[in-house]
């Protein structure tokens, strides 16, 4: 069985991802382990939609919480690359443009492990954005590149990246 990896923190991507969640959850050719960043952490930003959504506790809820985002991303890296190192999945997937999103992503590949992005290619064009850095800097990372649209597959186009790890999937 397979190990796919999960990395979320945020009340939005809760949101966006439960149908993906429970997908991977109800799934028999895979085990879905769940990392909560703690990103957001209160529980009308976070626990309430795991009990509206019908979602799963997560396997590991990291507290992360409020700091500047250098000190978010650096905890993120680390306490998220111990737990890839210990799970070994054979893919890691994030979502969006949160700081839970890039140190998930670079833990992911600092460990070796495969990473697909969801949502990427997605585009604000305003780099004063820390959105639109994580943005880019997770889509050039990533192994595979699942797109919502065509105007994030041509972003992703003319910025070099094509082939087969773009695949456009919709929006979750």
């Amino acid at each position: 069985m397979k190990n796919v990896v999960t990395v979320v923190g945020i009340r939005p991507d809760f949101i966006r991802m439960s149908e993906v969640f429970k997908r991977l959850d109800d799934c028999d050719w895979c085990n879905h382990i769940l990392i909560h960043t703690g990103q957001h952490y209160d529980y009308e930003m976070d626990s309430i939609f795991f009990e509206e959504l019908g979602l799963d506790e997560p396997h590991y809820n990291l507290s992360i919480g409020s700091c500047n985002s250098s000190e978010q991303v650096s905890k993120i890296i680390h306490s998220v690359g111990t737990i890839i190192e210990k799970e070994d999945p054979d893919m890691v997937l994030v979502l969006g443009d949160t700081n839970s999103t890039l140190g998930g992503a670079i833990a992911a590949k600092t460990t070796g492990s495969v990473l697909g992005h969801i949502e990427a290619g997605c585009r604000s064009f305003n780099r004063q954005m820390p959105e639109e850095i994580n943005r880019i800097i997770t889509d050039s990372v990533s192994d595979y590149l699942f797109v919502p649209d065509e105007v994030a597959m041509k972003n992703l186009e003319n910025e070099g990246m094509k082939g087969e790890k773009v695949i456009l999937v919709g929006s979750t």
